[in-house]
């Protein structure tokens, strides 16, 4: 089993003894622009949200 196979089995705890999903291996990835794009792209769902907001 590889460290990728590893990190991604169910429940697997992080170093700290906490659950993790695998997400932060992610971190640092993205390029400026490929954030920028993402922040565009997600800001209709802070519309949602406020339009369904008590």
């Amino acid at each position: 089993m590889n460290e990728l196979e590893k990190q991604n089995k169910a429940g697997e705890a992080d170093g700290g003894g906490r659950k993790s999903n695998g997400l932060g291996r992610l971190t640092g990835t993205w390029s400026e622009e490929e954030f920028r794009e993402f922040e565009e792209n997600m800001e209709h769902f802070s519309e949602l949200d406020d339009l369904t907001a008590p």
